[in-house]
C-alpha cells in the first residue's frame, strides 16, 4: 500500500496541515482559512481534527466546555460512531465539524487515558 505523503506550501516546506494550524493560531477563523486558502470549511475542519487527535491542539479553542461535554455525552450514551447518525440526534445546533473535533478529542484522550473524557 502506498503511503500518502503530506502535501506542502511549495515556498516555506510546512505541510499544509501545519499551516493551517498556524493560521488558526495567529487568529483566523476557520472561514477566513478556508478562504485565504481556497479550500472548503470542511477540509479545514479535517486538517484541525488531526491536529486536535495529535495533541497540537487543544479543542477548547474551537469550542467551549458545555458544546464538547454535551457531543461527548451524545457519543458515550448512544454508542453511535457514525457522524451522519450523531448529527441527527445532536440537532442542527451542532455542526459536523464539532462533531468531529469531538471524535478526535475522544481519541486523543482514550490514547492517553485522559480523565476529560466522560466515564
Amino acid at each position: 500500500m502506498l503511503e500518502k505523503k503530506a502535501v506542502v506550501d511549495k515556498d516555506s516546506k510546512v505541510s499544509t496541515k501545519e499551516l493551517t494550524l498556524q493560521l488558526l493560531l495567529s487568529g483566523k477563523s476557520i472561514l477566513e482559512i478556508a478562504e485565504e486558502r481556497k479550500l472548503t470549511v470542511s477540509t479545514i475542519e479535517g486538517h484541525l481534527s488531526i491536529a486536535i487527535r495529535e495533541g497540537s491542539l487543544d479543542i477548547e479553542r474551537l469550542m467551549d466546555k458545555e458544546r464538547i461535554l454535551l457531543i461527548e455525552q451524545q457519543i458515550v450514551e448512544s454508542k453511535v460512531d457514525r457522524i451522519s447518525e450523531l448529527k441527527m440526534l445532536l440537532g442542527s445546533d451542532i455542526s459536523y465539524g464539532d462533531i468531529r473535533f469531538v471524535q478526535a478529542h475522544i481519541a486523543k484522550c482514550a490514547k492517553k487515558s485522559c480523565e476529560e473524557v466522560l466515564r
